[in-house]
């Protein structure tokens, strides 16, 4: 390699094999984060898990800058998947999901002290198949969203997009045909039917029906905001803001919701 091609690259970090980073979600611009997916993400390492094998374990290194110091504060391990962190505070969380000890933690890098502690450590069955877990913050939230089981249909308007609310359900093709998408339990009087949703596992116990085209992205107190996307038929976006406790639709606005570093949410409109 010409040497006057590096010249302009102040330093050259070795993450053992690692080649990209990031910067982390929520956090200040002194922070980055690399890792691998020997595993996929935690949905795909469950598979490999209920398969009756062991996912090969994550390797998650932070960066921190100017220095080019690097971290790495869980260490590596047959069946242990690591998340993408959130930041919040002063810390950097980290979701850990050990399948041989069938549990699923969040812990918490210090960024003044670079110790690790755990926040929170719960059985790996209320993650129920992992798809789309991660964590958020403001406040720190163990969130999830797909296919599962939401309560009874006869709670606020929630869920399916504003096609339902004029008459056209998105919830299939089998309900246009008059045939009922709720299941047996529902039928024998549960009060249950599947149904995309969305659910937050900790701190709070929350779960409401969403459009499949919905992704939850921020909360303020009381309301979450979730970016919803439309080919109709050009492609667009907008955002969908729904109340935390009931999981109704409050409103809809054209662009997207972005959290600033220090905590404020600014629209793109």
């Amino acid at each position: 390699m010409d040497e006057k091609l590096l010249a302009p690259l102040a330093r050259e970090l070795d993450l053992g094999g690692i080649s990209y980073i990031e910067n982390i979600r929520g956090g200040s611009p002194e922070w980055y984060f690399g890792k691998d997916y020997p595993a996929g993400d935690p949905y795909e390492a469950m598979e490999i898990w209920q398969d009756g094998k062991t996912p090969e374990g994550t390797t998650l290194k932070l960066v921190h800058w100017p220095d080019g110091e690097v971290f790495t504060p869980i260490e590596k391990r047959p069946g242990l998947v690591i998340g993408d962190p959130v930041a919040h505070g002063g810390a950097i969380y980290l979701l850990e999901i050990d399948f041989p000890a069938g549990r699923a933690s969040a812990r918490a890098f210090d960024c003044q002290s670079r110790t690790l502690s755990t926040v929170f450590s719960l059985p790996i069955g209320e993650c129920e198949d992992c798809y789309n877990l991660m964590l958020h913050t403001w406040p720190l939230m163990l969130t999830l969203q797909g296919h599962g089981t939401v309560g009874s249909a006869e709670g606020p308007e929630s869920a399916c997009c504003a096609e339902e609310a004029e008459g056209v359900s998105p919830c299939g093709a089998e309900e246009a045909e008059g045939a009922s998408p709720r299941g047996a339990e529902e039928a024998e009087g549960a009060g249950t039917r599947e149904a995309y949703r969305f659910r937050v596992i900790w701190p709070e116990e929350l779960s409401f029906e969403i459009a499949p085209n919905e992704s939850f992205g921020e909360r303020a107190g009381d309301l979450l905001y979730f970016s919803a996307w439309f080919e109709d038929p050009d492609y667009r976006e907008e955002t969908v803001v729904r109340s935390a406790k009931t999981g109704e639709i409050l409103g809809r606005f054209s662009g997207d919701v972005v959290r600033m570093p220090n905590g404020e949410l600014w629209r793109v409109s």
